[in-house]
């Protein structure tokens, strides 16, 4: 049986891959909206100087549409907001004298889970 949308107490999830930010900046700025409204959380990422807080903001609002498509946004609550590590892309940097030193590009999943309250 499936939920209806429109009940209390339904949630769904929103998933970002393969983000270009490390999981250490991103779970920096998740932990800032985690508990808050969907409109509070907004706010906080609108304000924000860093990177993270656009990459956060896509995946939020994709969570948003995913439960509430055309009803009203303003009795949403973020449950679950949490980063995960993706691959590594290494890399090598020449230095002199034959060394060589490793470049890890690191990227991250992001999670974000909304409920109706």
């Amino acid at each position: 049986m499936q939920k209806d949308l429109n009940e209390k107490g339904s949630s769904k999830r929103a998933v970002a891959k393969y983000v270009r930010i490390t999981p250490s900046k991103l779970s920096l700025m998740l932990q800032k909206i985690r508990g808050k409204t969907y409109f509070e959380a907004l706010k906080i990422l609108s304000r924000a100087p860093q990177k993270t807080g656009t990459a956060v903001w896509k995946v939020l609002r994709s969570a948003a549409h995913n439960v509430a498509q055309k009803s009203v946004k303003k009795d949403l609550l973020i449950c679950e907001a949490f980063v995960n590590k993706g691959p590594i892309l290494k890399k090598i940097r020449p230095r002199a004298k034959g060394k060589a030193y490793k470049i890890e590009k690191k990227k991250s999943h992001i999670y974000v889970l909304i409920k109706r309250i």
